[in-house]
C-alpha cells in the first residue's frame, strides 16, 4: 500500500489546513485559479515548487 499524497493533493492538503481558498491562493501567488485548479490535479509536481506555494501562502 503506497502511503504517499501525489503533489497536487499534498498541495490541496496544505492549503486547506491553512484555510486558503483557491481563489486566494491565486492571488497571493500572482496566478489564476484555474492554475492552481491544475497544479491542484497534476501528479508529478516537484517538492521544491510545493514547498514555495505553501510558503508563500
Amino acid at each position: 500500500m503506497n502511503n504517499y499524497l501525489p503533489s497536487g493533493e499534498l498541495f490541496r492538503l496544505l492549503r486547506n489546513l491553512k484555510g486558503i481558498k483557491q481563489e486566494q491562493a491565486a492571488k497571493k501567488l500572482a496566478i489564476s485559479q484555474q492554475a492552481i485548479s491544475k497544479l491542484e490535479k497534476c501528479k508529478n509536481i516537484s517538492t521544491e515548487k510545493i514547498y514555495c506555494y505553501y510558503y508563500c501562502i
